[in-house]
């Protein structure tokens, strides 16, 4: 009798910690995507201001490396190997967050996240070729759905809807390319690092983008910019949250495979931001316009899988 109670109340504290670990897991994954649709609307907020974005920046920088260095408790080993992985990403994170800004101003916030998503089809064709990996028939019907996508945004309206600018569609591409690097660079390392990633490659990273931040804005005296005031508030609560959102990622990549988090993220934060830029900046698309927001979601869902 005592045997059949203990197996019974072994069974019922496994099924309640696999409950808990699901728990979780989806607030994590919820936690994942508020973070990263949060970070673009307050961006959208600050450039609504015409304010500097170099400096805007910078503040990011500093809040993410702040972030890592206390969560981290200080408790830091640097690494040769760590530091070149580190600097290309930072490279990569510096011309992310300036062509990301200039973006938002051109072509808004919704759409400027919605083509920036589609960055992870970078790291996608880099694991095909260095890794040898057989892509599935999900990854084609994706790009499929990504190019259909960028049709909508790009096909010419009538009069009274004009599409997006042309240079709207460099910058946001040249950024998309940017953004991928960081994925490539980040899941490169982990990949070669074991899954042993540390707040050292972080902290080098937001290092090298206060650098070339700091170099950018002494170089760009001439240009004055508005809402000054509200520059290190904003860019050290954008920071913050960035930093969250990949202090979130690592811990779910030691989780769940990076096949399931990516499309339930990516389309968790598509929507959430699809209903904050209509809420807060009042971008209403047009049809063609929610076609592309729809076909983006599903090839960005489909492209992880």
């Amino acid at each position: 009798m005592t045997e059949v109670v203990s197996r019974c109340y072994t069974k019922i504290k496994k099924n309640f910690k696999r409950k808990e670990m699901i728990i979780l897991n989806i607030l994590l994954l919820t936690a994942s995507a508020v973070s990263n649709s949060a970070y673009d609307v307050i961006s959208g907020f600050y450039n609504k201001k015409k304010a500097d974005p170099y400096k805007y920046c910078l503040c990011i920088a500093v809040a993410v490396l702040l972030f890592f260095l206390f969560t981290s408790g200080f408790n830091l080993n640097f690494k040769l190997e760590t530091l070149f992985w580190a600097i290309l990403f930072g490279l990569c994170y510096f011309f992310t967050n300036v062509l990301y800004q200039a973006s938002i101003r051109y072509g808004g916030v919704s759409l400027t996240a919605l083509v920036m998503s589609y960055s992870l089809v970078i790291p996608t064709f880099f694991a095909l070729i260095a890794y040898g990996e057989e892509p599935s028939w999900f990854f084609y019907l994706g790009l499929l759905f990504l190019f259909a996508s960028l049709f909508f945004i790009g096909v010419p309206r009538n009069e009274n809807k004009q599409p997006v600018k042309l240079i709207w569609f460099v910058i946001v591409g040249l950024g998309t390319l940017a953004n991928g690097g960081c994925s490539l660079f980040f899941s490169h390392y982990q990949r070669l690092s074991g899954g042993n990633y540390g707040a050292e490659f972080m902290i080098i990273g937001m290092a090298i983008v206060i650098v070339l931040m700091t170099i950018t804005i002494l170089l760009n005296k001439k240009t004055t910019y508005e809402a000054k005031g509200s520059r290190a508030f904003l860019g050290l609560l954008a920071g913050g949250l960035n930093g969250l959102l990949h202090l979130i990622n690592i811990e779910l990549l030691k989780r769940m495979s990076a096949s399931l988090i990516y499309p339930i993220t990516s389309s968790i934060f598509m929507l959430i931001t699809v209903i904050a830029s209509r809420i807060f900046f009042k971008e209403k698309p047009d049809k063609l316009g929610r076609l592309a927001v729809i076909f983006g979601i599903i090839s960005v869902v489909l492209l992880n899988l």
